[in-house]
């Protein structure tokens, strides 16, 4: 069967995301080390396409959340560069984490103590919780922790924390920032780790106070904004989402369309039915209320407003005339465009482009080229045949 199963893909541009690596490798400079997060599938990117895209580009390391999602990158993707687990670590979940050859996050002595059982001379790193409240050692345990990790013969590479709100509230970041260095300067010199981390994507970009041995950039990697204030840095979205209608038809004043019949026709229109929905991670709540855009064969873009309810794996756009099956639809843009983009729907929706990015299920095939240019010629104007065969 074809990759293409259906009309709907996702587009990732290489290019973009080496672009926003150095871009990041810029604002850090030569001597810190790159740690690009790929958890939740690469922020909805795939993570293994995009694992090869980063090492290849430099990464020496990379992150995710869970040992799951390690374990994918090991046995599936064949990933070999050491993989931190910035979820903690259970005890439970130890042998896995051995097993894999991770470098977990050590949030407990009894996780600890369970990998130590198995992994003596393993590297980890400890987590302090500077006020974000999730996970961690607190500041007054720290040096007590670091000392039983190295009784249990456990190596303990780094100590990190992680920002809660670096990409809007500067003094809560900066309190963050100076806990985590008075904390971490009180260790005696027998307990001091090899590495300190704290940045995220925000703090990459904004806080060089905070840069330390190594940064953990997300979703900067992938090109996206963490808010407004962020879009000076010149970074690229890398994904967009786009798909060919599976039927045209004509439909007249009064005619019903969609479930809960929420939308009646007020004059004759043609409407097309594309395969994606909220399966897909276009919204239900954005029935009747959203638009995707048309790519006519010049390059110009209409706005085809959604009509009817957005259903599980199907949408009804309103279209201006008879479209062929062969047309191209846009149905999330790689750019900041406040109807179409990742970030711009997430505004207009009360979420953020984070949770949009990565609601783009397994199911939508993925695509990987250098930049979107050739992709846009090779795919707007091919036969639907040869469009759903592939690139």
């Amino acid at each position: 069967m074809s990759k293409f199963a259906r009309p709907c893909w996702l587009e990732i541009s290489k290019g973009a995301i080496i672009h926003n690596l150095s871009t990041i490798r810029k604002s850090v400079g030569d001597k810190v080390t790159i740690c690009p997060v790929l958890k939740g599938n690469a922020y909805g990117h795939g993570c293994g396409e995009v694992a090869d895209v980063v090492v290849n580009a430099g990464a020496q390391r990379i992150a995710v959340a869970t040992l799951y999602e390690a374990a994918i990158m090991r046995n599936e993707k064949g990933v070999a560069c050491p993989i931190h687990v910035l979820g903690p670590l259970h005890p439970f979940d130890a042998l896995d984490a051995m097993e894999l050859d991770v470098i977990p996050t050590v949030s407990t002595i009894e996780g600890a103590a369970n990998f130590a059982i198995h992994a003596k001379g393993r590297k980890v790193h400890v987590k302090l919780d500077t006020g974000m409240n999730r996970v961690g050692v607190q500041p007054n345990d720290l040096a007590s922790t670091i000392s039983t990790l190295k009784q249990l013969g456990l190596e303990v590479e780094g100590v990190f924390t992680h920002f809660a709100s670096a990409d809007c509230d500067e003094e809560l970041t900066n309190k963050q920032i100076s806990l985590f260095k008075s904390t971490v300067s009180k260790l005696p010199e027998n307990l001091r780790p090899a590495m300190l981390h704290a940045c995220n994507s925000a703090g990459t970009l904004a806080y060089s106070q905070a840069h330390f041995d190594m940064v953990r950039p997300g979703l900067a990697v992938y090109g996206l904004p963490p808010s407004p204030e962020f879009t000076k840095y010149g970074l690229m979205p890398a994904m967009r989402m786009r798909a060919r209608p599976t039927l045209v038809k004509r439909v007249r004043k009064g005619d019903l369309i969609g479930y809960g019949a929420s939308f009646i026709a007020k004059e004759d229109i043609w409407v097309a039915t594309m395969p994606f929905g909220y399966a897909d991670g276009y919204r239900r709540s954005w029935s009747n209320s959203s638009i995707v855009r048309l790519v006519e064969k010049d390059g110009n873009r209409i706005d085809c407003p959604v009509v009817g309810r957005v259903s599980m794996d199907q949408t009804t756009v309103q279209v201006p005339y008879e479209i062929g099956l062969d047309s191209v639809f846009d149905i999330f843009t790689a750019d900041l465009d406040p109807d179409t983009s990742f970030t711009g729907r997430a505004d207009q929706s009360d979420t953020i482009n984070w949770e949009l990015l990565t609601s783009c299920s397994w199911r939508v095939p993925r695509f990987y080229v250098d930049d979107f240019n050739d992709i846009v010629k090779r795919r707007v104007n091919a036969p639907q045949g040869e469009a759903e065969a592939g690139l």
